[in-house]
C-alpha cells in the first residue's frame, strides 16, 4: 500500500498547497508525473485574484480526484493486472469533473496508466490535471521465468544507428543467429551450418550506453558438440534461483537440450537433460522453435512424419518430462503461450506461426494446451491472403503481431490480430491499412519485439521500426519518419532493452562479417 499524504495548511496558500501536493506525488510515486495544461494564456495576466483563488482550489480538488483514481486503478492492477482497463466517468462536486483512466505504452510485462481530470474554468477555459505511473505484471514475469520485456522506448526511433558491432573473428568465426535476453545478459546461439564453432555465446550489457559504446562484453562461449541450435529461450528457475537456456537443437536426436547459464561466463550443458522428441519421423526432425511458460517447454519441428509440437515439464530442468504432443502438419516457426480467460473459463493457449502450404491453410493456429496429453483440435485459426509462411509472433495485450515471409501476391507481410476471442482470431486490425501495402512482399520478418508505439522487426533487409500506435494506419519507413537500417543479408532476431536494440545476423552465403549488432536512436 502507498503511504497516505497529510498536508499541514498553516502557512500555505492554496496555490502553494497544490505545488506541495504535486511535489509530494512525484516523490512518493517514483515513475509518476504531473501535467497541468492550459494554466496560462493570453488572458492569464488579467485574471482577478478571486478567480486565481477559485481556480487554485478547483485545481487542487481535481488533483486529489486524479490521485484517488490512480490509486484505485493501481490497486486493481495489483490484484488483477488484466482488469486495469480504460474507464471514463463524470463526478459532480460543486462543478463537473470528467475523469479518464487510460493504459498505454504497453510492454510485455507492464504498462503506463494515466489518470486525467478535465473541467471548465471561469470564462469557459478547458483545464486538465494528469498523473501517470507504471505498473508491472509480476505474475507474468514469474510465468515467463523473468524473460519478460518491460522497457518502454523513451526516444524517437526515426533514425537507428549502430552503437557497436561484434565481428565474427571475435566469436571464433561464429555468427549469432538467434538471441534471448534477461536483464543485462544476452544469450545468443551460434551458426547453424558450422560445426566446431561456439554453439552458445553470452554477452553482458550492464556498462553499455551511448556514452560507452565499448561497454558490451563477451562473457562466455561454449561448443556443445552439436550441429548448432535453431532457437533459444532462457528462464530463471524459481525453485533454485538458477538460470537455464533451453535450446532447439539442429539434429535428428536430442532436439531439446538444457544449458545451465547461471554463470554467464561458464555455460554448462546438462547432457542428462537431452531429450529426443518421441514419435518424430525422418523428414525434418530437427528442433526448430521453442518457448518457455510456467515451468513447461514448448518445442516444435518443421513439418515431419509424426507430431511436430511437443510439451515438456521442466520444473526440474535437469530432468525434462514429456507431457504430450500434437501433429500439426506444418512447419511450426514460432510459438507463444499464455493463460487467457475465454467465455469465463481460464485456458492455457499456444499460438503457433505456421507454414501456409496452400491458400486454405492457416498462417496461425491456437491450441488449448492445458492438458498436453490430449490436445484437442485447434481452438481458432487465422488465414492471411496468399501462401507466405508465418515466420514470427509477438503477443501483447490480447493482440498478436504476426510477421510473414516475403511473397509475390501483393498481400501484406505484417499483421496485428485481435485475439480477445481466440476462437475467432479473424479481426485483422491492419488488413485495411493502406500504408501496410508499402511493406508487402519485400522482406521476410524473422523476429520482432513490440514495445510502446514501436514494433522492432528483424527482417531480410535489416532493422525495420514501425509505428503501431494506430493499428488501422501503420506507419512504415517508406511513408513516415520511422527507422530502417540495412545490413548485409538482413537480421535474424531482435531484442530491446533500455532504449537499445540488440540484433543477431543470419547464417547465409554472402552475409557480412558483423555477427551481432547494437543500435541506438539518433535524435538529430
Amino acid at each position: 500500500m502507498k503511504p497516505k499524504q497529510k498536508l499541514k495548511q498553516a502557512g500555505f496558500s492554496t496555490l502553494e498547497m497544490m505545488i506541495a501536493m504535486a511535489l509530494m506525488i512525484l516523490v512518493l510515486s517514483g515513475a509518476s508525473s504531473v501535467i497541468f495544461k492550459n494554466q496560462s494564456g493570453a488572458g492569464a495576466a488579467i485574471i482577478k485574484s478571486q478567480s486565481v483563488s477559485n481556480d487554485s482550489q478547483t485545481g487542487l480538488e481535481a488533483l486529489l480526484i486524479a490521485r484517488k483514481k490512480l490509486d484505485e486503478v493501481y490497486e486493481t492492477a495489483r490484484r488483477d493486472y488484466e482488469s486495469a482497463t480504460d474507464v471514463s466517468e463524470t463526478l459532480v462536486s460543486g462543478i463537473s469533473y470528467e475523469t479518464e483512466i487510460k493504459s498505454h505504452n504497453a510492454t510485455q510485462c507492464g504498462k503506463q496508466i494515466s489518470s486525467a481530470v478535465f473541467w471548465t474554468r471561469e470564462g469557459g477555459r478547458r483545464a486538465e490535471v494528469k498523473l501517470e505511473t507504471y505498473v508491472s505484471n509480476l505474475s507474468l514475469m514469474f510465468d515467463l521465468g523473468g524473460n519478460c520485456q518491460t522497457a518502454v522506448p523513451k526516444k524517437d526511433w526515426r533514425k537507428p544507428l549502430v552503437l557497436t558491432a561484434v565481428e565474427r573473428g571475435q566469436l571464433d568465426g561464429s555468427r549469432t543467429v538467434g538471441l534471448n535476453m534477461i536483464g543485462n545478459q544476452i544469450y545468443a546461439i551460434g551458426s547453424a551450418s558450422e560445426e566446431n564453432k561456439p554453439d552458445l555465446l553470452t554477452f553482458g550489457s550492464a556498462g553499455l550506453d551511448i556514452g560507452n559504446p565499448g561497454g558490451l562484453s563477451i562473457s562466455g562461449k561454449t561448443d556443445c558438440q552439436t550441429k548448432a541450435y535453431n532457437a533459444i529461450v532462457v528462464a530463471n528457475h524459481s525453485g533454485s534461483g538458477r538460470t537455464y537456456a533451453y535450446v532447439a537443437n539442429n539434429a535428428a536426436q536430442n532436439q531439446l537440450q538444457v544449458i545451465d547459464v547461471s554463470d554467464p561466463s561458464h555455460p554448462v550443458a546438462i547432457t542428462l537433460a537431452n531429450r529426443t522428441l518421441p514419435g518424430v519421423g525422418n523428414s525434418y526432425p530437427q528442433g526448430w522453435s521453442i518457448y518457455f511458460y510456467k515451468d513447461r517447454i514448448y518445442i516444435a519441428t518443421r513439418e515431419t512424419a509424426g507430431p511436430e509440437f511437443h510439451v515438456y515439464d521442466v520444473s526440474d530442468p535437469a530432468n525434462p518430462v514429456h507431457l504430450g504432443s500434437k501433429e500439426i502438419n506444418h512447419n511450426v516457426n514460432a510459438i507463444v503461450v499464455r493463460d487467457q480467460v475465454v467465455a469465463g473459463e481460464k485456458k492455457t493457449l499456444a499460438y503457433l506461426a505456421l507454414s501456409a502450404t496452400n491458400p486454405a491453410a492457416p498462417e496461425m493456429e491456437v491450441l488449448d494446451v492445458a492438458n498436453p496429453a490430449a490436445i484437442p483440435a485447434p481452438v481458432g485459426k487465422f488465414f492471411a491472403a496468399g501462401t507466405q509462411e508465418a515466420k514470427s509472433l509477438y503477443l501483447l495485450e490480447k493482440k498478436i503481431y504476426l510477421g510473414r515471409a516475403k511473397g509475390n501476391n501483393g498481400a501484406p507481410n505484417f499483421y496485428v490480430i485481435d485475439v480477445g476471442d481466440p476462437a475467432a482470431p479473424s479481426s485483422c486490425l491492419t488488413c485495411n491499412s493502406s500504408n501496410v501495402t508499402h511493406y508487402a512482399n519485400n522482406e521476410d520478418i524473422r523476429g520482432m519485439v513490440v514495445s510502446g508505439k514501436y514494433a522492432f522487426l528483424a527482417t531480410s533487409f535489416g532493422l525495420r521500426i514501425l509505428n503501431v500506435s494506430d493499428q488501422a494506419n501503420i506507419e512504415v519507413p517508406a511513408a513516415a519518419p520511422h527507422g530502417a537500417f540495412q545490413t548485409s543479408k538482413g537480421l535474424s532476431a531482435v531484442a530491446f532493452d533500455n532504449d537499445l536494440i540488440y540484433a543477431a545476423t543470419p547464417d547465409v552465403p554472402g552475409a557480412g562479417d558483423s555477427a551481432f549488432y547494437v543500435f541506438y536512436p539518433s535524435e538529430d
